[in-house]
């Protein structure tokens, strides 16, 4: 899409051979992943560009697409809790939240004899 139009169509390898907007933007950020993930820094935009056409060609096509998600496992240290207690006032508001829950279900039971 350019300023709102559809300026390509068709499947994904026709796009990628007629090596219009779409072609050049995938291999700019596809292959920019590609290096950041490395730790490689590009320097001249010509060479990434037959760097990037080597890639593509090599690699498999959506393979760099998607990462292994990383995750953490454990339990949430005790001081994390104090601070977020701590932080949000709940020294004031646990005891207002407590009471208000009590008067809540006191209302709710008095009304079923109204």
């Amino acid at each position: 899409m350019v300023d709102g139009r559809i300026t390509e169509h068709g499947t994904f390898d026709e796009m990628m051979r007629n090596r219009e907007d779409f072609a050049r933007t995938f291999d700019e950020f596809v292959t920019k992943d590609q290096t950041e993930s490395k730790g490689e820094k590009a320097v001249d935009v010509e060479d990434i560009d037959d760097e990037n056409v080597k890639k593509r060609r090599a690699a498999k096509r959506g393979a760099q697409l998607m990462q292994a998600e990383e995750r953490n496992t454990g339990a949430v240290n005790f001081q994390v809790y104090k601070e977020y207690f701590q932080s949000g006032n709940g020294v004031i508001l646990v005891p207002i939240m407590f009471m208000t829950l009590v008067l809540m279900q006191l209302s709710f039971l008095l009304s079923s004899y109204w």
